[in-house]
């Protein structure tokens, strides 16, 4: 087809019928139907892959509140019960402290205490 002349080119020629039948014009409404269907196909893809970033998100966004209310707000509870009885013992031996300085004031003795480890000291 290609190295046929054009002054040889008839109606009746093989070269004619197949340029008549499947030449350029042929073409184009098959590549526009082929791109046409690649879009719609794309965007049916594009909608699933849209779908899916939902479902990932709302699964992390679940996640999260499980771990805030099941996770962390029972730990936060007991660390602040430590902390609270840690501050509780802390006056209370505070409160000791104070009263002994005050019971070895008022009896004139004292204390000390001797590091049996360190002699020379």
């Amino acid at each position: 087809m290609y190295e046929t002349d054009l002054e040889s080119l008839s109606i009746g020629s093989i070269d004619y019928i197949y340029l008549v039948n499947y030449g350029p014009h042929v073409l184009d409404p098959l590549l526009d139907a082929a791109v046409d269907e690649y879009e719609r196909i794309g965007r049916a893809a594009i909608v699933k892959i849209e779908r899916f970033e939902g479902i990932v998100w709302l699964a992390a966004l679940a996640a999260l509140l499980l771990e805030a209310f099941f996770i962390f707000r029972p730990l936060e509870k007991q660390v602040r019960q430590a902390l609270n009885s840690l501050q509780a013992s802390v006056t209370q031996l505070t409160d000791i402290h104070q009263r002994l300085v005050e019971a070895q004031r008022l009896a004139l003795v004292g204390d000390w205490e001797m590091d049996v480890a360190s002699p020379g000291r």
